[in-house]
């Protein structure tokens, strides 16, 4: 329960990074952030997979590189549910869910490991 509240901290932070780097992308206050991190974890863990399974071959083809096509599509898809939380076009989403994804990895691997 500890892990997933520190990765849940680091995922409403990587949110409020965004809007430093990309001027496409708007967070009213950080509790919209903390609400936009659960609402992109569970598009994430619903609709993620499905789409991910019914692009395998394209995603095959390209060596996985059309999954940061998903995963903008995702982010995308989680501005428009989530309050507070606006990104302009997809193309910013597509750059900022690179940048998102890469800090939640580095932010989970250093802060909260995987336990064995």
């Amino acid at each position: 329960m500890k892990r997933l509240v520190i990765l849940w901290v680091i995922s409403t932070l990587a949110l409020l990074l965004l809007p430093v780097v990309f001027s496409g992308v708007t967070i009213d206050d950080w509790k919209y952030a903390a609400l936009a991190s659960v609402v992109i974890g569970i598009i994430n863990c619903s609709i993620g997979p499905v789409l991910k399974f019914f692009t395998l071959p394209i995603r095959w083809l390209t060596i996985g590189v059309f999954t940061l096509v998903i995963n903008g599509f995702l982010l995308l898809m989680a501005s428009k549910v989530a309050p507070g939380f606006v990104i302009d076009d997809f193309g910013t989403a597509f750059w900022a869910a690179i940048v998102y994804s890469l800090v939640t990895w580095v932010g989970g691997l250093i802060l909260a490991p995987a336990e064995d």
